[in-house]
C-alpha cells in the first residue's frame, strides 16, 4: 500500500463514526413514536470492474444506515470500501465512496423485493498519487431482503447495483453485495401500542355475542336444527323441517336439448337434494316435471313425465328410498310465467319438489 492510501482509511473511519452518530440521534427523536427504527446492514462486496480501469475485480464491504419513510420506502446512507488488485505488489487500488440512497421494497411482509437508486461520491486512490480524486457517482440496482429471521429483527439482505463512476475513463462498474440487516434497537412503543389493541380486541370479543351456525341458512340455528341439508328457499317450521305442501324448485336441474338426460351440473344440484332427503328421512315428495308450451300437448306431457322419472332416478341410485318419491309429468299445464318470451319459457321448463308429507 502506498503512503496516500492511508487518506482512503482515514476517510471511512470517519464518516463510519458519522453514520451511527446520525442514526442515534434518529433513534432519540424516534422514542416514543409508533415508527420503525433505524436500521444497519453490514454487507460484503464483490465489485465486477470496467476494463477501462485496468484492474483486476475488487473486493471489499458496504455499511448503510436506513430510515424507512414509509411502510415501502426507505432513505439510506451508505460508506462503501473497495480494494481493487493491480497485480503490481505494493501498488493495490483503494477506493472509499459514500452517498444516499432511495429504496422501494415490494411485499414489505415477507420475502421483499426492492429497488435502488442512489447518488454520492467516491475517492479514488490509484498508485500514482496525482491521479488520485474525489468523483461525483450515481447507481442504481436490484435487492432482495429476507423476512426477520430473528425477534430481534435480523434479516438477510442480498443487493446487485450499477455504479458510473465520474473517475478518469468515466468506469460503469457492477457492484454485488450480501449480508446482514439490523435495527438500532426494537421498537419498544410499537410493542406497546400491539399488546393494547390486542386486548381491546379481546374485550370485543367478549362482549360482542358470536352468532348462531345456520350450516343450510334456512333460519334455524344448527343446535336446533331438526333437518340438516334443506334445500334454498324451503318454507320450514320452528325445527328447520320443510312443511307439508311446501313447493321447492330444483333450481339449476336442466336436461339435453328434447331429452330427458341430465346435464352434468343437474347432478351436482341433484347430489344436494339427496342429502336434503336424507336430512329429513320421514319426507315424501312428489317430483313433479314441467315444460313450456313449445310441442304438442301430449309431447310435453310425455317429456315432462320422462324428466321426473329421470329424477328420481337419479335419487333413487344416490340412496333415496323409492318409496319417498312420486314422479308426475304436468306437462305444459302449470306455467310459472308467460311462454310467449324465452325468459319465461324457460322458468316454465323444470323440475320441483312437492311435498307431500314431512
Amino acid at each position: 500500500m502506498k503512503p496516500g492510501s492511508r487518506h482512503s482509511l482515514l476517510s471511512f473511519r470517519f464518516l463510519l463514526p458519522v453514520c451511527c452518530a446520525m442514526a442515534g440521534a434518529q433513534t432519540a427523536a424516534d422514542e416514543g413514536r409508533a415508527v420503525e427504527a433505524p436500521n444497519v446492514a453490514i454487507l460484503g462486496s464483490h465489485v465486477r470492474t470496467d476494463a477501462v480501469r485496468g484492474v483486476d475485480d475488487g473486493q471489499g464491504f458496504i455499511v448503510t444506515v436506513g430510515w424507512r419513510l414509509s411502510d415501502v420506502t426507505q432513505l439510506q446512507l451508505n460508506t462503501s470500501y473497495i480494494n481493487f488488485d493491480t497485480g503490481v505488489p505494493t501498488t493495490d487500488f483503494y477506493r472509499t465512496a459514500a452517498g444516499f440512497d432511495w429504496v422501494r421494497y415490494f411485499n414489505p411482509g415477507g420475502f421483499a423485493p426492492y429497488v435502488v437508486a442512489g447518488l454520492g461520491a467516491a475517492y479514488n486512490d490509484v498508485s500514482v498519487a496525482s491521479a488520485d480524486g474525489l468523483d461525483f457517482t450515481a447507481g442504481a440496482g436490484l435487492g432482495l431482503l429476507s423476512p426477520p429471521l430473528s425477534d430481534y429483527g435480523l434479516r438477510l439482505r442480498g443487493e446487485a447495483r450499477y455504479v458510473h463512476d465520474r473517475f478518469a475513463g468515466k468506469p460503469e462498474d457492477w457492484h454485488f453485495a450480501l449480508g446482514l440487516v439490523f435495527p438500532l434497537r426494537k421498537p419498544r412503543s410499537v410493542e406497546v401500542v400491539r399488546v393494547e389493541e390486542r386486548e381491546i380486541v379481546k374485550e370485543v370479543i367478549r362482549e360482542v355475542p358470536q352468532p348462531e351456525r345456520d350450516s343450510d341458512r334456512d333460519g334455524v340455528p344448527d343446535e336446533r336444527d331438526a333437518c340438516p341439508d334443506t334445500l334454498p328457499g324451503a318454507e320450514v317450521d320452528a325445527r328447520g323441517c320443510v312443511r307439508e305442501k311446501a313447493v321447492i324448485q330444483l333450481t339449476g336441474v336442466y336436461f339435453e336439448y328434447d331429452s330427458s338426460r341430465l346435464t352434468e351440473n343437474s347432478r351436482n344440484i341433484l347430489e344436494l337434494a339427496a342429502a336434503s332427503l336424507r336430512g329429513q328421512a320421514s319426507m315424501r315428495v312428489e317430483v313433479a316435471g314441467h315444460t313450456d308450451s313449445r310441442g304438442s300437448d301430449a309431447y310435453n306431457l310425455d317429456l315432462s313425465r320422462r324428466r321426473a322419472l329421470a329424477v328420481a332416478d337419479f335419487l333413487q341410485a344416490s340412496g333415496i328410498a323409492a318409496g319417498r318419491m312420486t314422479p308426475v309429468g304436468y306437462g305444459e299445464s302449470q306455467p310459472l310465467d308467460s311462454n310467449d318470451t324465452d325468459g319465461g319459457r324457460e322458468r316454465n321448463r323444470r323440475v320441483e319438489f312437492r311435498v307431500i308429507a314431512q
